[in-house]
């Protein structure tokens, strides 16, 4: 009777270095096309901030694949590699910058070995894309790249501090200088089917220069707002939520930036203040976020050389326009 061998533990350990050796070299194939740029995307933020990943797709596994609970995406690590999954739906509705932070969010899960931070900024932001749920929720900052930058930088290093360019500014701190629109009766009072009554026009001012624009309410209705050059802040009273959205931009056009959930007070004070190359903005005269202004840009040729403003949500009388030269103590 022919008698089998039995596997002794050297054999066994030549076997399990085998199927870990496939499972390594297999690696480049396993990962979809419309994956591989953001992997690549990783390996290059990291290489510029010292680090070498360059092995990152050793042993990496990204498949798409329903998920529990609405989730965006989840990622583990054994010792074979490590395993992304990905929600197709969810994937499909995100665009460029949403996909390369929830790619992010789960390689700084599975090859940074981060876990999930859950605290906040001064502001109420997000302080870092690793925050649980951070890459559905942390997206209202990414289409900025002072914010992208700074996320990455913390990705890659956790104890990294906030930037130097995050800092709140009291408005009753500012140096108020004169007022850039000497008339409010320049701009054209048009009536808007959207938008009930609006101030439609175009201010020339120096972009260079640090200002201060204020649009004040004097009573509550349903919406307030107003559009400046590409961003739109508005008001919502009825879902009491505060928000700012670009609609200047192709890639990113109509997309929330900010948003938060507030009580309105009667009157409504929506503040803008730029200074250097930011944007603060207010909502009666508490500070609610910071925005780089270099990012909101309305590409619009009618609109060269000058700002272009438009209000909603109120009447002629009910709402006033400021636009102040500002400057800090």
């Amino acid at each position: 009777m022919k008698i089998k061998n039995i596997p002794t533990e050297s054999s066994f350990l030549k076997v399990l270095g085998l199927v870990g050796m496939f499972a390594l070299t297999g690696c480049g194939t396993n990962v979809p096309d419309d994956v591989s740029g953001y992997v690549d995307s990783f390996i290059h933020e990291a290489e510029l901030r010292g680090y070498d990943f360059a092995d990152v797709r050793q042993g990496l596994t990204v498949e798409f694949t329903d998920l529990p609970d609405n989730k965006g995406g989840s990622s583990k690590s054994s010792f074979f590699g490590n395993h992304i999954k990905l929600a197709p739906l969810i994937w499909k509705q995100m665009n460029d910058r949403q996909r390369e932070m929830l790619v992010f969010h789960e390689l700084g899960h599975c090859v940074l070995g981060r876990k999930h931070k859950n605290e906040t900024l001064l502001l109420g932001e997000c302080a870092s894309i690793m925050k649980e749920g951070g890459e559905n929720t942390c997206v209202a900052d990414i289409y900025s790249e002072s914010w992208r930058s700074y996320y990455i930088d913390e990705l890659f290093d956790a104890a990294v501090q906030v930037p130097s360019w995050y800092r709140t500014q009291d408005l009753s701190k500012l140096v108020i200088g004169d007022t850039l629109l000497l008339k409010e009766d320049s701009l054209i009072y048009e009536s808007l089917q959207t938008r009930r009554f609006g101030i439609v026009g175009q201010l020339a001012i120096d972009d260079s220069a640090d200002y201060l624009l204020t649009l004040t309410y004097d009573s509550l209705n349903f919406i307030y707002g107003f559009q400046w050059d590409a961003i739109t802040v508005g008001l919502y009273q009825e879902g009491g939520e505060y928000s700012i959205s670009n609609k200047g931009k192709e890639i990113w056009d109509n997309c929330s930036l900010y948003a938060d959930k507030i009580q309105p007070e009667n009157p409504i004070e929506l503040s803008l203040l730029k200074l250097g190359a930011f944007y603060h903005f207010y909502l009666n005269g508490v500070e609610k976020h910071i925005m780089s202004s270099d990012f909101f840009s309305a590409e619009d040729p009618r609109h060269s050389g000058a700002n272009y403003f438009a209000t909603y949500g109120g009447s002629t009388p009910m709402e006033k326009l400021t636009v102040v030269r500002a400057g800090k103590r």
